[in-house]
């Protein structure tokens, strides 16, 4: 961003006047820690990315065997219908016949009666009666005609009986043949039972299978997404030290042009509207362009809805979750973790009394003892805790006193 010029003038005059001769923060370091972490980031993102078009061949793969099985089961489904149709036919046919059994055994039954009651009925009346029979014919063919009828009643009754038992013979054998068959339909539905159950537990199987490759893939998807928010952090990082040296080459040439050759100015004098910043040890804690304040240090009315006034002890800077929050100056970490009055939050020990804390970052990127640099990223912008937006609240203490952020870091 741009400086206006009368307030670069101005506050190049102020800081020339008053014989201020300090360097330039080297930023060559920091640029290629920047570098080298946007690098490893890029070479986590391509390997996650490897990662998921891999699990995508898996869950494709899985996916078109899952439907190969739900077609095989709709194949075996089906032939278990038809063969327990075929079974029921079977068993009609059966039925259907050993009600003809019954029938000719019945047959069988009657016929045999009345022969045996025919030959009970000669045996009884023994062959006298046969010979009168004989003898009261009135001619010689009359004679032959009676002795001829006798004989075709044994005959008859004894063709009679062989057919029928051949009949039943046949009604006995179609019904073997029908449950023979009826026997292999029922032993073909079985091992179409076992394949259908084996076929739903491998589909069962796969799903689990599908299911789990759905997780990798949404956890790579968010680890991607993760990856990809560091890398944009790291580049908007890098923009802000390119933007920072810009300012930096600027302030050096403003300076020479103006007669003071061999002098530097410390550029954090300066905010990027042109405003006079703190006593030039601290820097801004967002990129340049998060520079409007939403809530100030001190006395404000509640933003939670309480109703009347509530003590804020810093400045409010909204700025779009995963924005990178820089660390003020060099120190050690004093503290960084949750808690529910500020949400993530770091705290930075300065020395000499003098602490900086920043409050309800989504992500902390330091721990507890830990030594930052100027400019380090110390956590990144979010909402956490009793916030009503992602910003960064920024406040100092003093000996334990709270102070005006703006003492500091300007505006």
């Amino acid at each position: 961003m741009r400086l206006h010029r009368n307030r670069f003038q101005m506050a190049m005059g102020l800081l020339l006047a008053a014989s201020i001769v300090t360097t330039l923060p080297v930023y060559a370091d920091e640029k290629a820690e920047a570098q080298s972490r946007k690098a490893e980031y890029e070479a986590e993102k391509q390997s996650l990315e490897a990662k998921q078009e891999e699990l995508k061949e898996q869950r494709n793969a899985l996916q078109q065997y899952t439907w190969e099985i739900d077609s095989q089961l709709t194949d075996v489904s089906t032939e278990i219908y038809q063969l327990t149709e075929s079974i029921a036919d079977k068993q009609k046919e059966i039925e259907k016949t050993q009600k003809e059994l019954e029938e000719s055994e019945a047959s069988i039954k009657e016929q045999y009666h009345d022969m045996s009651m025919r030959i009970q009925f000669m045996y009884e009346k023994g062959d006298q009666q046969f010979l009168s029979m004989l003898l009261s014919a009135d001619s010689f063919s009359d004679f032959l005609n009676r002795a001829e009828y006798v004989s075709q009643i044994t005959e008859y009754d004894r063709k009679m009986l062989d057919k029928l038992e051949e009949t039943n013979n046949a009604i006995i054998k179609a019904k073997e043949d029908l449950e023979a068959g009826k026997a292999k339909l029922e032993k073909l539905k079985s091992e179409q039972e076992e394949e259908q159950k084996q076929l739903e537990k491998l589909l069962a199987q796969k799903q689990k299978e599908l299911e789990a490759t759905d997780g990798k893939l949404y956890e790579t998807s968010e680890n991607l997404y993760s990856v990809a928010a560091q890398i944009q952090a790291e580049e908007d990082n890098l923009a802000e030290i390119e933007r920072i040296e810009e300012q930096r080459r600027q302030a050096e040439a403003a300076a020479k042009s103006s007669g003071y050759g061999n002098t530097t100015v410390q550029w954090d004098h300066i905010n990027t509207d042109g405003s006079y910043v703190g006593d030039g040890t601290f820097i801004w804690p967002l990129p340049s362009s998060y520079h409007n304040r939403s809530s100030n240090f001190g006395y404000r009315n509640d933003p939670f809805g309480g109703g009347g006034t509530t003590w804020h002890c810093g400045d409010d800077y909204p700025a779009p979750a995963g924005t990178p929050i820089y660390a003020v100056a060099d120190g050690t970490v004093d503290s960084s973790g949750y808690s529910s009055s500020t949400g993530n939050c770091v705290v930075l020990y300065h020395g000499n009394g003098l602490s900086s804390i920043y409050m309800h970052a989504s992500v902390l990127l330091c721990s507890a003892g830990q030594t930052v640099k100027q400019g380090d990223v110390i956590a990144l912008v979010g909402t956490t805790g009793p916030s009503t937006g992602n910003h960064l609240h920024i406040s100092f203490r003093l000996n334990g006193n709270w102070v005006d952020p703006k003492n500091y870091i300007g505006t």
